[in-house]
């Protein structure tokens, strides 16, 4: 059983054109635009930690949420909503039983295209490949391996890599960010 609460969140913005204004428990509007490159441009302080993203120059609301959601601690999620006085974003924290996420590691032949680790079993890919290469995902002892050829871009290869997820375990794609979970419909075919 998944419970989702609305959690305490403090949202504060380092850039004075940027405005984020409270509006409720886990309730936020965002409006305005960075003028200049700040880093941290968004701040947050949650019971489940402590995050903190960039904002390039000129960025809007919809491109700060994305920086902040990219950085979010695990267990707390976010919603937004385009509304006519600014972007209104919702923060939830999520608690679920305890289990022990998968442990993933990637590597890659390829010098090019970056993998970014994002938590023990989350990761994003950036960039196209260089050149054809091969990529081995470990998923804690278990291995998938698979080739790509040159020009792949991120988007397609987090496809590529969740698609080839070892037995037991299932990926989730958004973009070029892959999340590996362990699969609970495993342990029923086995029961």
């Amino acid at each position: 059983m998944i419970q989702a609460l609305p959690g305490v969140f403090r949202l504060f913005s380092e850039e004075p054109l940027f405005s984020v204004q409270s509006r409720g428990l886990g309730k936020f509007l965002m409006t305005g635009e960075v003028p200049t490159h700040r880093d941290p441009g968004l701040r947050l302080e949650s019971r489940r930690g402590d995050a903190s993203a960039p904002l390039a120059q000129h960025s809007s609301a919809r491109d700060a949420f994305r920086a902040l959601e990219r950085n979010l601690p695990r267990g707390v999620h976010a919603h937004a909503t385009e509304r006519d006085d600014g972007l209104f974003v919702q923060l939830t924290e999520t608690l679920v039983p305890a289990a022990r996420l998968p442990s993933v590691q990637l590597f890659t032949t390829d010098l090019r295209q970056r993998i970014r680790r994002l938590d023990e079993n989350r990761f994003e890919l950036v960039g196209p490949t260089g050149s054809q290469c091969l990529v081995t995902m470990k998923v804690d002892t278990r291995r998938a391996l698979l080739s790509l050829p040159k020009g792949t871009p991120s988007s397609s290869t987090a496809e590529q890599i969740a698609a080839r997820c070892p037995v037991g375990y299932r990926a989730e794609v958004e973009g070029s960010i892959v999340t590996v979970w362990k699969d609970a419909d495993l342990n029923t075919i086995a029961a």
